[in-house]
């Protein structure tokens, strides 16, 4: 690009802090045409028209939910799970535990989180096993890849 093209429309992220630390910029988009930030009056100011790109509540989607941080200890399992994209309701969701070759041996449900809150799951499992894995099912139809996880015996 250069320098006489100014930016059309941008879309920042910026993470949340963990552990006391501090935000960071995990996505900084601008997206550049030609008309750099022009408007267009029609000879009426309020009546101002963005001409080129703009961009309004911009939303990420990812491909299957997220689920993370699976522990198990004491037969209980748990886990944090987020939807693929941002709702307004939390929504009752299914899961399943899978065995090391990779067949169902428990399923529950569990309430998905609104507006990308952790949903965070405990399960009592019926038979822990050493290592197994759990998978998250969207209200799509999409799921997860599965989590590993291992329980002491």
């Amino acid at each position: 690009m250069t320098d006489d093209i100014t930016w059309e429309a941008a879309v920042i992220e910026v993470t949340r802090p963990l552990d006391g630390g501090q935000p960071a910029s995990a996505l900084d988009l601008k997206v550049y045409g030609t008309t750099g930030n022009e408007t267009r009056y029609d000879n009426d100011p309020t009546l101002e028209e963005v001409v080129g790109w703009a961009a309004y509540a911009v939303e990420k989607f990812f491909d299957e939910p997220l689920v993370s941080r699976a522990s198990c200890a004491d037969g209980a399992l748990r886990f944090d799970a987020w939807d693929l994209v941002k709702l307004n309701d939390a929504y009752e969701t299914d899961f399943d535990i899978l065995d090391a070759a990779g067949v169902a041996i428990q399923t529950g449900s569990f309430s998905m989180e609104a507006m990308w809150r952790t949903s965070t799951v405990r399960v009592d499992l019926d038979a822990p096993e050493s290592a197994a894995s759990v998978v998250v099912h969207s209200v799509w139809g999409v799921s997860s890849t599965p989590l590993a996880f291992t329980c002491a015996r």
